[in-house]
């Protein structure tokens, strides 16, 4: 928590440091730019069309409205060269933190109304749900020296996970992050179910406490990705 406090602050400071050269710099493409509230418009749709509302949450429409607001003003001053990112990996990053702050409010309704919302599942629910999940994904060995790399990697691409060699005879199945939050979207239920898998040894610790999983380094795809080490011996337990 130290080291987080600390971090915050430093980025508190530097904003304040220089947050007004490029709000400067953005206004004066603002003005000089005709067609600025038809972009943000267009912009605020593109975020609207990929952050879909649970039918018995429609009240969260604002909430998305402000999260929509924000990624069509960041779009805008990346297209103006204001902000160095992608839009691609922004509007990624917007989604994530307004499905998060819902998954807070509607966990905390959850508890009011019914005493627990997605929690009133049982730990064994969830594990029988996520090793059900397991045996039907789709796990794409790691080939080492392949000759054909491009289709290595378009395959690694599709898979919900990984079989990785690490000493000769022997492998680790490594469960890609995306594949557990496509499987269960919901933030609170995600991380109690990663906390009760390594309980059970099921999945291991990750690379730090507040955290299940690893970056792995994936030759064929030339990047690390965020992965699960599961043992998957005691998915058949």
């Amino acid at each position: 928590m130290e080291e987080r406090l600390q971090f915050v602050e430093k980025q508190e400071k530097l904003t304040q440091d220089y947050q007004g050269e490029a709000f400067r710099a953005y206004l004066a493409k603002r003005c000089a730019d005709t067609r600025a509230e038809e972009t943000l418009k267009k912009y605020v749709n593109q975020f609207l069309e990929a952050a879909s509302l649970p039918e018995q949450f429609r009240w969260l429409g604002r909430m998305r409205r402000l999260f929509a607001v924000v990624y069509a003003s960041a779009a805008q001053a990346i297209d103006y060269g204001i902000l160095p990112w992608k839009r691609k990996a922004t509007l990624k990053a917007g989604l994530a933190c307004m499905t998060d702050a819902m998954d807070q409010l509607t966990a905390n309704v959850s508890d009011n109304r019914e005493g627990g919302g997605d929690r009133i599942k049982s730990d064994d629910t969830l594990v029988a749900e996520f090793k059900r999940r397991v045996e039907e994904a789709k796990f794409v060995r790691i080939e080492r020296n392949s000759r054909k790399p491009y289709c290595t990697a378009k395959r690694l691409k599709k898979a919900d996970g990984y079989i990785q060699a690490t000493l000769p005879g022997r492998v680790r199945y490594l469960l890609r992050s995306k594949a557990l939050e496509r499987w269960f979207p919901n933030v609170t239920t995600r991380k109690h179910l990663s906390a009760v898998l390594r309980s059970r040894g099921i999945l291991k610790a990750g690379r730090r406490a507040d955290t299940s999983t690893r970056q792995i380094h994936i030759a064929p795809l030339k990047r690390r990705v965020s992965c699960y080490l599961l043992l998957r011996k005691r998915i058949s337990e």
